[in-house]
């Protein structure tokens, strides 16, 4: 159902009819009660569960997937040491090489997947590990980014922060092939109500916004989960480990976007 103010909820309704001895209607009852928020926990508690059965399925393929490219890289050095190095069976053997190790960056990340886990908290500045990653990944002069000063620490997975901030990043810079500005927001909130926060609480909140081509209302709804990327050479497992990690924080990431006018993706983390 769409409130007056366009806003979608979920209705959950009722009603009986009351008749004569002639079974002629004399009238009815009818009430219908609001279970937005129940269907919001409900969809979230299966989300969560999704994401710890993949994430489980994923350390066990990483595992067994990587001993076998282990024997196999092995075999392959063996052949490459018998042959005549500018035979063509010899650069056949390199391709099979550069092969292998793309199938090894792919178990890499399943394994990143895997171990997304419990965080290993310590304190840091947020605001110069930003700097830092943008110092490593912003290198292409077209890009320009902002960044407004933060100078509170926060207690957290340091590891675990680079990489979703590392994966968000990239993913504005890919939109942007032409080149953009991105514009990284910190600030601190409390009294926020959110669903999946806790209002009472305080939280960071990290704003990643860029002016790239946007996504669809068609892919928002699946841009968390699991092997879905909406770029052609994409893994679609970035955006979940994201997701994941900041939920293993107390937190919550979310994503907005209004295409062509670019995307925001916001990280709520707890300051306590």
């Amino acid at each position: 159902m769409i409130r007056l103010d366009k806003k979608h909820i979920y209705l959950e309704s009722k009603g009986k009819v009351f008749k004569d001895e002639n079974n002629n209607i004399l009238g009815m009852i009818y009430s219908s009660r609001d279970i937005t928020e129940r269907k919001k926990l409900e969809e979230d508690h299966l989300y969560k569960s999704k994401h710890q059965s993949i994430e489980l399925l994923a350390g066990s393929i990483a595992h067994d997937f990587n001993n076998i490219l282990t024997v196999i890289k092995g075999q392959i050095s063996l052949l490459k040491m018998d042959l005549p190095i500018k035979s063509d069976s010899h650069v056949s053997i390199l391709e099979t090489e550069k092969a292998i190790k793309q199938a090894k960056l792919i178990t890499n990340q399943l394994s990143d997947l895997a171990n997304n886990g419990l965080p290993v908290l310590s304190t840091f500045s947020i605001y110069e590990l930003i700097q830092d990653i943008t110092g490593q990944i912003i290198t292409d002069t077209r890009i320009d980014y902002s960044l407004n000063y933060y100078n509170k620490n926060i207690n957290a997975d340091r590891v675990q922060i680079n990489r979703v901030i590392s994966n968000l990043l990239i993913n504005s810079i890919e939109s942007m092939p032409d080149g953009g500005k991105i514009d990284i927001d910190l600030v601190k909130i409390k009294g926020f109500k959110h669903k999946f926060l806790d209002d009472k609480s305080e939280y960071l909140c990290l704003s990643v916004k860029d002016n790239g081509k946007g996504i669809s209302k068609k892919d928002m709804s699946r841009i968390f989960d699991p092997y879905f990327s909406t770029k052609s050479r994409g893994t679609g497992l970035g955006l979940f480990s994201a997701f994941s990690i900041i939920q293993n924080h107390k937190g919550h990431l979310t994503a907005s976007s209004n295409p062509p006018d670019g995307s925001v993706f916001t990280i709520y983390l707890p300051t306590e």
